[in-house]
């Protein structure tokens, strides 16, 4: 990913000079410090608000993972025994696994390596029972804001490209709580989020269904939310010295009012690089990945799975 060709250390600098203090933000003192870091906060969302920047925008490529079959299982009341392999590290919340012969099961515990416990305690597997074990889960990018654009399915091998079908969770659940194991291309996604109840910040998953039978990639545009914090080279994802310039103008414009009551010349200077910035921006062209939705009146080949949920017919895969 690429960046802003503009680092803190750099507006530190900046900062520092137009403000008569050390340039060298490693003498200041913690309170210098935090004085500064709330003015370049503040010149960051007057740059990301002042327009809808279609530089903040990235392609994810995710590699969706194959089944994992190695070794063997035991299942005593929802407690799995691994022998020959051991569990993922982010196996809570990431996988599920399907005994030979029976349904699809959550995690709730990782224990240790080789043991874990199923959210549905009343499940057993004799001894040495074969299964598989599916990520059905995937981390999206700090700052995912949304895709721009469809999110494609394509076969390792490249054989085979189709767009996916993005549902609410709730329908994903359903489908992943049935005791009938359906595997096959996932072509069916939903987006999960969860907020960090003491800093505020959401994180985001993507949920797949079915359950995926080998390799696949899944790509997709995606919107970046810079967010309020500090990390400029971490959470805008342009080099051209167009933004870059008009950012830090953001900033010094921003310490203008905090420090001395009133805009001046970097305020000046940021309206007429904000203009120009946003000519460039909307001089970007936007990219469309995989093929156009058809709208038919074919039924989906997962109609029979959402009808009464989702109403997909008169759509095509």
């Amino acid at each position: 990913m690429a960046t802003l060709a503009l680092t803190n250390d750099e507006l530190y600098s900046e900062l520092g000079r137009f403000l008569g203090i050390n340039r060298d933000n490693s003498k200041w003192s913690t309170g210098t410090q935090a004085d500064v870091d709330r003015v370049i906060r503040a010149g960051r969302r007057r740059f990301f608000s002042a327009n809808n920047w279609k530089f903040l925008v990235d392609d994810l490529p995710m590699t969706i993972e194959a089944p994992v079959t190695t070794g063997t299982i035991t299942i005593v009341d929802g407690v799995v025994t691994l022998v020959g392999t051991t569990w993922p590290t982010d196996l809570v919340d990431q996988y599920v696994i399907a005994p030979e012969g029976g349904g699809a099961y959550e995690f709730s515990v990782r224990t240790n390596d080789t043991l874990a416990t199923l959210k549905d305690t009343t499940v057993d597997a004799d001894a040495l029972s074969t299964y598989s074990l599916y990520r059905v889960k995937y981390d999206l990018p700090t700052g995912f804001a949304g895709w721009e654009g469809p999110v494609t399915l394509e076969n390792y091998d490249g054989s085979r490209i189709n767009e996916s079908r993005n549902l609410p969770e709730y329908v994903l659940r359903s489908f992943a709580g049935r005791q009938t194991v359906r595997e096959g291309r996932p072509e069916l996604f939903s987006i999960v989020s969860t907020t960090d109840s003491e800093t505020g910040i959401a994180t985001h998953l993507m949920r797949i269904y079915p359950l995926p039978d080998q390799l696949y990639i899944a790509s997709g545009r995606y919107k970046i939310t810079a967010g309020d914090t500090l990390g400029a080279a971490e959470s805008a994802v342009c080099a051209d010295a167009t933004f870059a310039e008009c950012y830090k103008e953001a900033c010094l414009s921003a310490a203008e009012v905090i420090a001395f009551g009133q805009p001046g010349s970097h305020a000046a200077r940021y309206a007429e690089l904000l203009r120009e910035a946003i000519l460039h921006d909307n001089a970007m062209a936007g990219i469309r990945y995989g093929r156009p939705r058809r709208h038919g009146r074919g039924r989906s080949r997962y109609y029979d799975l959402i009808v009464g949920t989702v109403d997909m017919s008169g759509q095509e895969p």
